[in-house]
């Protein structure tokens, strides 16, 4: 039976409340969750009112409200919109700390996270390729070969990679045939 949440009490009084995937949300030591206090499990935010409120937090003495997860919730959709994924994680992580019902601010962050996700696996590619054609102008061809089969390890259909790994596979069928017909034996085999 799947909850939204579930709240676990042991015997030295903690409240730990999960949210559906198993995660702990807040931890609270309190024999009455309903009228108690809680903290949050990066002991950053107190909630007062309960568990099941979410409407009063503390953050260093500062009150943190709905309101302010909306604000936070808002920043964080402009810098997504804007294409800074980074500080769009950071807005929206902020908004689901605080209220942790906001489906609009978990949803974002879901997708800002995939993004700045897949802008890191696309900058990591680029460098490998880079590399790989420098070595390749400098006739370090094992060391292109390694730079290459990397980028085909994050991302086997990267076409680029694949076309400098068959050039450098025609350029030395090529050498190796050029020094077998000069009788060059041994330099033909490596």
């Amino acid at each position: 039976r799947r909850q939204r949440q579930m709240c676990i009490r042991d015997r030295d009084r903690y409240i730990y409340l999960f949210d559906r995937q198993g995660h702990l949300v807040w931890k609270y030591f309190s024999a009455d969750p309903i009228s108690g206090f809680g903290l949050s499990s990066n002991a950053r935010y107190l909630a007062l009112g309960g568990w099941y409120q979410y409407l009063v937090f503390l953050n260093n003495g500062k009150i943190l409200s709905q309101k302010e997860a909306e604000g936070y919730y808002k920043k964080g959709k402009r810098f997504f919109e804007r294409g800074n994924y980074k500080e769009a994680v950071e807005y929206l992580q902020r908004a689901v700390t605080i209220y942790s019902a906001h489906k609009e601010a978990s949803t974002l962050l879901k997708k800002a996270r995939s993004e700045r996700r897949r802008i890191i696996k696309e900058k990591t590619i680029e460098g490998h390729l880079k590399q790989g054609r420098e070595a390749l102008d400098k006739g370090f061809f094992s060391k292109a070969v390694q730079k290459f089969k990397k980028v085909l390890e994050i991302e086997p259909s990267e076409k680029r990679a694949r076309m400098h790994l068959n050039t450098l596979v025609k350029k030395s069928l090529r050498q190796a045939e050029e020094h077998f017909r000069k009788g060059e034996y041994e330099d033909a085999i490596h």
